[in-house]
């Protein structure tokens, strides 16, 4: 990503108790809705800003990759331009009329001429209800989370069943609004995420920054700066992207939709900037799954089974005065762990171990200098390895404070309440959960452990709550990302199941809290195709397949949960009983294998699969009464064997698989500097722009200054306010650069960096921005 491109990340920078800010005034709950001669009259910004704990609480979305094209508009799917009318109702019509109508309808965009929501169309969900609220009062100040809530929480009508100016919202049946699934967060700055899902056909809402420009109808379609007085905010839809669309001072735009009628803009549309966008967008949000099409047909689905699950890695940094401790989360169906390692002073990585564990200590570093890490997953399926995760740990002298958040965080409703876990991060003393309750928005604690676990007993049903956790030295580190979890009732469709796993060939899980009924959805691996779908109501059920992955839902009046799984099965009957027992002694590079016959074989066939092949290879064949082989290995690796029998040309099934890792030679580095200097790449201005939540954008600005022997000194100033000073150590070979309370990451070296700030008196409740280099 170009650094010109990366001005401002989402904002963090509120009070940590700040209120709600509502920009603008506009009419009373009663005014009336515009008719048709008035339309694009009413052209008030309205969206509340809500406050940075609300925003955090929705768990958020990172995607890698980016999109094949260079190009999407998914507008000709939408339903016709909207004329919100006064009222603060941007939010509403963003979430209602224009990304749920799209999503129910999978883009097939079955929306007659003329069927807006004004004339109670069938085929388009109605703001209204968002608006109104289930007391039928109108609202006087509505936020994009808060809107986006209601079409999970709630589901959302047609406007034949409510149309715009409608108070009957008692009289909309809970059966008859449409649900959706999961509310996700993106980062302003994260230009891939957003591009791969309006690729992927999902638009995105988005509140913006409003200046006197935005207003103009005839800005020639291109918000590409933000020029006039600071106006508000308003919520828009963002519906597709060009690469190539160029502006005077660079190129790429969103494409957005806006409800302030067909004399707005292009015809109702506009296209904002990549840096604009970047500057004026808080928040960002995407319904996470399609609602309204069978599960199994979910594109989702498909790609949780064709992409591997990438662990999520740690790396201590400074816990230890000798050694790196790595911890990683465990991937499902994973054989074992490759960890590799780049010296401070090289690009290349070497492989340093092979682990069946999720956690490895690196002993062989030396104190003050910065390694980089990464780890793969090796599996037995054809994606045998996942992609890399990374990290970057040295050892040091242990400081008191963490810059790192836990990792793995996750939530099991029991009996008796939530369990939560997590990945114990390296070098820390204790930790803190907290849980956000949707209904009250505020965060609350739910206690300290020293363990890497705690269970919440404080719930109630029918609530859906956000966790995170952070874990202590002797002061606090950063919160982690919130996850979400629902407790069943009459408006809140189950939690997700657990303990999906296999029962003597049959599929069985712990039954969920509040569901009724189940659905298993099977995707045929042998014949690469989706199976009908079985409703059930117990805790089992037999398999339908040979050879499959099995997704499984709960289910109540208030909808379904996220799809539990996938769970890999093989069901294969043979007529002959597979070899048991099979073993491996490892002397060297000498490896021998040792097993038990279940049935009488004229031969034995043995398989080997190093971690980078595909498939497994014939290794050898033996008389079927032989019970021992031995296997020489030429190079270090990690590698897997088989052994299956024949007897009259019936085959066996396969036993094992038997692991061998035979670990690389290594050898310690010392070195008394490094020929490049990292802290120089950090020396100098660094600037971003963000929003203050009443005076419009202002500048942020970062100074690094070099003193020598590694020390820095760092200079914080946002607006007017009176610069705040910190300082730290640089540690040779880290891209990260650290202080109290100060973090800055370098993305691109010499051109942008991540900075997070955790300390308050720097700044108030907290700073996550992008920054460019002067």
């Amino acid at each position: 990503m170009h650094a010109s491109r990366i001005v401002c990340q989402r904002l963090r920078g509120l009070a940590a108790t700040a209120a709600l800010f509502l920009f603008v005034l506009h009419p009373g709950p009663g005014a009336a809705r515009p008719s048709a001669a008035h339309a694009g009259q009413n052209r008030v910004p309205d969206l509340l800003f809500e406050a940075s704990e609300l925003l955090e609480s929705v768990p958020p979305l990172r995607l890698a990759g980016s999109p094949a094209g260079h190009r999407v508009d998914l507008s000709e799917a939408m339903p016709p331009i909207a004329d919100q009318g006064p009222g603060p109702m941007s939010a509403a019509w963003a979430v209602a009329y224009y990304a749920g109508s799209y999503l129910v309808h999978q883009g097939a965009a079955p929306y007659e001429h003329g069927d807006r929501c004004q004339s109670g169309g069938q085929d388009v969900l109605s703001p209204e209800f968002i608006f109104r609220g289930l007391e039928g009062r109108a609202q006087p100040a509505l936020g994009l989370v808060a809107a986006a809530r209601v079409a999970v929480r709630e589901g959302l009508p047609a406007c034949a069943q409510l149309p715009v100016g409608s108070e009957q919202v008692a009289a909309v049946a809970l059966e008859s609004r449409r649900r959706f699934r999961k509310l996700r967060r993106i980062a302003p700055h994260d230009l891939d995420t957003m591009r791969l899902l309006l690729a992927r056909g999902q638009p995105l809402l988005a509140g913006v920054a409003v200046y006197s420009n935005f207003l103009d109808p005839g800005f020639e379609g291109i918000y590409d700066r933000l020029e006039g007085s600071f106006l508000g905010g308003q919520a828009v839809t963002v519906v597709g992207f060009d690469d190539s669309f160029a502006y005077p001072g660079g190129q790429g735009a969103f494409l957005v939709l806006n409800s302030w009628s067909a004399d707005w803009g292009d015809d109702g549309r506009a296209w904002i900037s990549y840096r604009t966008f970047q500057q004026a967008a808080r928040p960002v949000l995407v319904f996470e799954a399609e609602p309204g099409i069978d599960i199994v047909e979910a594109e989702h689905l498909r790609a949780r089974l064709e992409e591997a699950e990438l662990p999520v890695l740690a790396a201590s940094r400074g816990a230890f005065a000798d050694r790196v401790s790595l911890e990683w989360t465990a991937v499902p169906q994973a054989a074992g762990y490759i960890v590799e390692r780049c010296e401070p002073d090289r690009e290349a990585y070497e492989t340093i171990a092979f682990t069946r564990e999720s956690r490895f200590v690196d002993s062989l570093t030396q104190a003050g200098f910065a390694y980089r890490y990464r780890v793969r997953a090796v599996r037995e399926s054809s994606r045998s390895m996942t992609a890399w995760a990374h990290a970057e740990g040295f050892a040091g002298a242990p400081s008191g404070t963490l810059s790192q958040s836990p990792t793995g965080l996750r939530a099991e409703l029991q009996r008796g309440g939530v369990l939560l876990r997590w990945q114990d991060l390296p070098g820390a003393r204790a930790y803190e959960a907290q849980r956000f309750d949707q209904d009250q928005n505020v965060w609350v604690s739910v206690g300290r452990t020293r363990a890497s676990e705690i269970r919440d007993g404080a719930i109630g049903p029918d609530r859906r709550y956000s966790y995170r956790v952070r874990a202590f030295r002797d002061a606090p580190g950063p919160w982690s990302d919130a996850i979400e979890l629902s407790i069943a009732g009459q408006r809140t469709p189950p939690s997700p199941v657990s303990n999906l796993r296999l029962e003597n060939g049959a599929v069985t899980w712990t039954p969920v809290p509040g569901a009724d009924r189940y659905t298993l959805h099977v995707f045929d691996l042998a014949q690469r195709r989706w199976l009908p779908s079985w409703p059930v109501t117990d805790s089992t059920l037999a398999l339908p397949a040979a050879r499959g992955a099995a997704f499984l839902v709960a289910h109540n009046r208030a909808g379904a949960s996220e799809p539990a799984g996938p769970l890999f099965f093989s069901a294969e009957e043979r007529s002959l009983p597979a070899p048991t027992g099979l073993q491996t002694v490892v002397d060297g590079s000498r490896v021998s294998l040792s097993w038990r016959l279940s049935a009488p074989v004229d031969h034995l066939t043995i398989f080997r699969r190093s971690a980078t092949d595909r498939e497994y290879a014939v290794l050898d064949t033996v008389p079927g009464d032989q019970l021992q082989f031995v296997d020489q290995l030429t190079t270090p690796g990690f590698y897997l064997y088989r052994l299956a029998g024949i007897r009259e040309g019936r085959e066996s099934g396969a036993a094992g698989p038997a692991i061998v890792l035979r670990q690389p030679v290594r050898e310690a580095v010392g070195r008394r500097f490094l020929f490049r200097d990292e802290l120089e790449a950090f020396s100098g201005v660094w600037t971003a722009l963000d929003w203050d939540g009443e005076s419009g954008v202002q500048e942020l600005r970062v100074e690094i200054e070099a003193l020598g022997e590694n020390a820095f000194h760092g200079r914080f100033r946002a607006g007017n306010r009176a610069p705040r000073d910190f300082q730290g150590m640089h540690v040779p070979g880290s891209r990260i650069l650290e202080g109290s309370g100060f973090r800055m990451e370098l993305l691109t070296p010499g051109q942008e960096s991540l900075v997070e700030i955790t300390r308050g008196e720097l700044s108030p409740g907290g700073l996550e921005r992008a920054f460019v280099k002067d």
